[in-house]
């Protein structure tokens, strides 16, 4: 089915007339991947088109193995707008099972297994930069991580950043271009393998699309655009025209405007900090048809403060910027403090959202702390002012087209002006993603030298003392996060336990760093504070406490075993197989795989991609068939003793690299025996090129394959797999050699082609893992059983 055709059926179920620039930008996206481009599709539609119906249809395409992605991941700016868009896609039953919202109060799908994954820059920044977000602490203080897993997922997938130009953070003071950096960064990652990304919003600016354009021309990326235009769709015209959102500029005080209102509208304020939200909300006496919602509301509580709010709407609404994407409400009566033009016309998409014809738009010019940059905000004001500013027919009514227009005439200089690219991030950055020699640990280094990829990363979770709780914890600054240390010195333990803070200031460079090094989980406040930075006492349900990870217990299935063993109770040629029954399930993505090694320069089939995988699975564990590691166990593969295979991969990896012939009579290239060599030599996390190498020359290793090859040759022959065994054994010379070639290899930058065998790897790592799961008797702890759910979810349509 082409995508359009599902739009169609979509629309069809849900009794929804189509809608023409809707259609127009998946015919768009349908041509571009069949011609095969490297390419950014920008969408700028206007509010309340229904943009998100683009994901519900992609979700759908990826359902029925859509040959160009295997999943759609859906990136925005903050977590209230992912967990709204999330619950609209849910709506859809075909889709609802598949779809998750990740972010980092909330692990639908840690590792973006899911179909749909709904997420946040942060998130999917970390994900994409090898620190996946689920073993953020444990990349800190262990350098280890599964983070090609995450990687693979999202090179099997299409990509959509939303809300793009609240990404850029023009017109922030504090914003430093980070979170710009790096997202610019990934798309020229993802798009030099032909990942296919799609820009969505209402009002992006024309500066901001060139620098895109200027950006992902170093790789042969393409824009194309879809933009509303008049006299296309008639009937969201029509609803365009009858709205009249009128904006009036005061020289007063916000309160001052509010106390002129007539009493029967309902308001919004939206104001720039939560300083003036709470002396706002605190002035107003009966705050029975008040509400009151800002960004340092504990997690849990805001989550309930919004359901309340959409269910029933307060008549007056006190907000800061968490609500000018996200929430959709729509009110009579706008009141803002002044911001950037393009904040400006989100807030204002607040205001007679839905069937309502008439708004009005109250901006106060009094303002004591500037968040904004002046020069822009001044601007914007000139812009609007309709004796200065831009012509139109109704002089003060906030039209699409005008919005268009104003925004581009604010930003209408250079980017460099507004927000700078630092080139040295986004060199270090997309060096990370193409050299497979850099790890989690370097990305850790980079967040360490940047203090994060984006500038929310510095956040620091801030608890009531007597709730312990993630969910009720206060996100701060660093600033404030250093000013709470100093005056209380009290911090979270990673068991949830109040401890004293004993580190010299002077000494710690970055407290959220800091705090994850350590393995901390916030810092605590005494309650009456907690209140104070809230603005008022919330209900806290004390049944919700923090609870250490369980212990699952997998039951092992009872089977006629004997050496080689792969484990305790398990045969390795049962294992080996099971493996590659398991792996073999994510063929739907084999197509997928195919054209994103084709981008890179490997020409590989979706058959020869088979064999390929094949080959890696059956090969992944042959280490564990040498004489050094059976002779812990008994025949019955019942364990002498303590039981270890340290470092069966080298020896694994080795065969791959230096004795495989050919698979079904198919000899590989070179090439394509680098990226199953990788594939098997990093297939257990956490383990780098150089842990490796120390391991190898500090065990003096070795590998004799006499007693039990035999068994493993009538595996490979089953599967025609050729192996040369002239040689039984492996020394410790052999195998440091070995591991210096491929160190060589992976540090070249013409080897950027390599940074894919997390495609290969990914399959190795669904069977290897869920079979083990399935077969060994060991408990496994709460993160693992997550690790493994995921790893379910890749293969749960199979």
């Amino acid at each position: 089915m082409t995508l359009n055709s599902i739009y169609l059926e979509l629309c069809n179920e849900r009794a929804w007339k189509p809608r023409y620039f809707i259609e127009e930008t998946l015919n768009k996206l349908e041509n571009l991947l069949k011609e095969n481009k490297r390419f950014v599709l920008i969408a700028r539609l206007p509010t309340g088109y229904g943009k998100t119906t683009i994901t519900n249809v992609l979700a759908r395409a990826a359902l029925k193995n859509n040959p160009y992605f295997c999943r759609v991941i859906h990136v925005l700016p903050m977590r209230s707008i992912a967990d709204d868009v999330c619950l609209e896609l849910q709506k859809d039953k075909m889709i609802s099972n598949h779809v998750a919202v990740q972010h980092l109060l909330t692990p639908g799908s840690p590792y973006f297994a899911k179909k749909c994954i709904v997420t946040t820059l942060d998130t999917f920044l970390l994900n994409f930069f090898k620190i996946p977000t689920p073993e953020l602490k444990k990349v800190f203080q262990y350098d280890t991580a599964h983070s090609e897993f995450p990687r693979a997922m999202i090179y099997l997938s299409i990509v959509i950043f939303d809300e793009f130009h609240l990404f850029a953070g023009l017109g922030d003071i504090s914003n430093e271009g980070k979170a710009l950096t790096s997202v610019i960064a990934s798309m020229i990652c993802l798009l030099k393998a032909k990942v296919p990304i799609i820009i969505m919003g209402a009002t992006i600016p024309d500066v901001l699309i060139d620098k895109i354009r200027e950006e992902i021309s170093i790789v042969g990326g393409e824009v194309e655009s879809v933009n509303y235009v008049f006299d296309k769709d008639l009937e969201f015209d029509e609803k365009l025209r009858k709205k009249k959102k009128r904006i009036h500029i005061e020289e007063k005080d916000v309160m001052e405007i509010l106390n002129n209102i007539d009493s029967s509208k309902s308001v919004l304020i939206v104001v720039n900090t939560v300083k003036k939200a709470k002396e706002i909300y605190n002035s107003i006496t009966n705050k029975e048809e008040v509400g009151f919602l800002h960004g340092k509301i504990p997690e849990a509580i805001r989550a309930e403060i919004i359901k309340k709010i959409k269910n029933s709407k307060p008549r007056i609404l006190i907000a800061t910027q968490v609500i000018e994407a996200g929430v959709n409400i729509s009110y009579d009566i706008l009141i803002t403090e002044p911001c950037p033009i393009d904040r400006l016309i989100q807030r204002a998409g607040r205001v007679c959202r839905f069937d309502e014809e008439e708004g009005d738009i109250y901006i106060s010019k009094f303002e004591k702390d500037y968040i904004y940059d002046e020069n822009f905000v001044k601007t914007t004001l000139e812009v609007l002012n309709p004796n200065k500013g831009i012509e139109r027919k109704e002089s003060n009514v906030l039209t699409f087209e005008f919005a268009n227009q104003a925004i581009n005439e604010v930003y209408k200089i250079p980017i460099k002006e507004l927000k700078e690219i630092d080139y040295d991030m986004k060199g270090f950055l997309q060096e990370l993603d193409a050299l497979p020699i850099l790890t989690s640990k370097y990305a850790k280094e980079l967040i360490i030298r940047y203090k994060g990829f984006t500038e929310n990363f510095g956040i620091v979770s801030c608890f009531n003392e007597k709730y312990l709780n993630k969910l009720y914890a206060i996100p701060v600054s660093e600033k404030e996060g250093w000013e709470l240390i100093k005056k209380h010195g009290k911090l979270i333990d990673a068991n949830y336990r109040l401890i004293d803070f004993k580190a010299k200031l002077r000494e710690v460079e970055s407290l959220s760093i800091y705090l994850l090094d350590k393995g901390y989980q916030g810092i605590a406040i005494p309650e009456e504070e907690y209140i104070e930075i809230i603005g008022f006492r919330p209900k806290i349900d004390i049944k919700t406490s923090a609870s250490a990870s369980k212990n699952i217990s997998s039951s092992p299935s009872h089977h006629e075993i004997s050496k080689p063993c792969a484990f305790i109770g398990q045969s390795l040629i049962k294992h080996t197989e099971n493996t590659l029954e398991k792996a073999l399930k994510m063929k739907y993505s084999f197509e997928t795989m195919s054209k994103r090694f084709e981008a890179l320069g490997i020409n590989i089939n979706a058959e020869r991609l088979e064999k390929l995988i094949k080959a890696a699975c059956i090969l992944h564990d042959l280490g564990k068939a040498a004489d050094e590691y059976q002779e812990d166990f008994y025949n019955s593969c019942e364990c002498k003793g303590k039981v270890s295979f340290y470092l069966h991969e080298v020896a694994s990896a080795y065969y791959a690299y230096k004795k495989l012939k050919s698979i079904e009579d198919y000899e590989l290239d070179t090439k394509e025996r680098q990226l199953i060599t990788l594939a098997i030599l990093f297939h257990i996390a956490g383990k780098n090129l150089y842990d490796l190498k120390d391991g190898v020359k500090e065990k003096k290793m070795k590998w004799t394959f006499n007693k039990y090859w035999k068994s493993f040759e009538h595996l490979l022959n089953k599967h025609r797999i050729k192996v040369d065994y002239k040689s039984s054994s492996i020394n410790t010379e052999e195998a440091m050699n070995f591991l210096e070639e491929i160190e060589e290899i992976i540090r070249k930058r013409e080897s950027y082609y390599l940074k894919l065998y997390n495609l290969i790897y990914s399959a190795i790592c669904v069977g290897d893992n869920l079979d083990s799961y399935e077969f060994r008797r060991t408990d496994i702890s709460e993160s693992r059983k997550i690790f493994i759910e995921e790893l379910k979810e890749v293969i749960a349509n199979a």
